[in-house]
């Protein structure tokens, strides 16, 4: 019954969104109301689903624009960075999002950004049209991954939102989500309320880098994303992050195996006597080596 009650207040919630954006888009063609609208629905998601958002943000977080930047886990990503980043963003989206009844109608409405990344050319075409939305002074998220990882661990982040915010000289805004996987994994749609956490990191200016300079800027984010993952999961911190954040992760060390028990000596061969009034001694062999103790 309170799945039946959660799914029917996501319908009329959305349908109240889309109202809310057409009327954006209306009122104010830009964008900026649709954008509010945006994080407007998404808080009230998140409140409907049970799902509280902690915010942690460093202090030079500016208005923006910026190329906001995140590591991707789940469906619920873009409404958690909606309701919680602290400036205006327009998103990408694939283009099959956008034909999904109601939640497609109001991404259209609010001009958010169709973009399928297994077509470069599209993907790029729409990539440079960006600049429009960065000159009106508003911020885009990408999500350097290309698609969402299966078991929340973060994936290679890739150069292309890097290349384009040097292309456009806007900053780079580092975004890190904790516990979004366990709300709603991928290839589910199972949910399960609780805290997710949202790190926010100084931005990184851009303003005369070379375009060679995005896989640098991408290994950089990408390290940092890895230190708030080992923040937040003590277990896959590794042992020198110091020196092996920024190495490429290499096959693990083959165990060094135990050294193996001597054999034990071949007792000589005992008088008659002997044999017959010591049989346990002779026949007791050698204790193996590592057991001791």
């Amino acid at each position: 019954m309170r799945l039946v009650l959660r799914a029917a207040a996501v319908t009329v919630l959305t349908a109240v969104g889309v109202v809310a954006c057409l009327y954006a888009r209306i009122v104010s063609p830009g964008g900026r109301l649709g954008l509010a609208a945006t994080a407007w629905w998404s808080r009230a998601l998140l409140r409907v689903l049970g799902i509280p958002v902690v915010r942690e943000q460093a202090d030079d977080v500016g208005p923006g624009p910026y190329v906001v930047v995140s590591n991707h886990t789940s469906m619920l990503d873009i409404c958690i960075a909606a309701a919680a980043v602290p400036v205006p963003f327009f998103f990408t989206s694939r283009p099959a999002y956008f034909r999904v009844p109601l939640l497609g109608w109001g991404m259209h409405l609010a001009r958010h950004v169709p973009l399928d990344p297994t077509r470069p050319r599209q993907a790029a075409a729409a990539l440079a049209r960006l600049g429009e939305r960065f000159e009106r002074g508003f911020s885009v998220l990408l999500f350097p991954e290309g698609t969402r990882s299966f078991d929340g661990t973060l994936l290679r982040y890739r150069r292309g939102p890097f290349l384009t915010a040097i292309r456009h000289g806007i900053p780079v805004l580092p975004v890190y989500m904790e516990g979004v996987h366990e709300r709603l994994r991928r290839g589910t749609l199972r949910l399960s309320p609780g805290e997710v956490r949202l790190t926010i990191g100084s931005p990184l200016p851009t303003a005369g880098l070379e375009e060679s300079a995005s896989r640098d800027l991408a290994q950089r984010v990408e390290t940092w994303s890895r230190e708030q993952q080992a923040r937040h999961r003590p277990d896959t911190a590794e042992p020198d992050t110091a020196d092996s954040a920024a190495a490429e992760p290499g096959p693990a060390e083959p165990a060094t195996p135990e050294p193996a028990a001597p054999e034990p000596p071949t007792p000589e061969p005992a008088a008659p006597e002997r044999a017959a009034t010591e049989p346990a001694a002779a026949r007791t062999p050698l204790p193996r080596a590592g057991r001791a103790g």
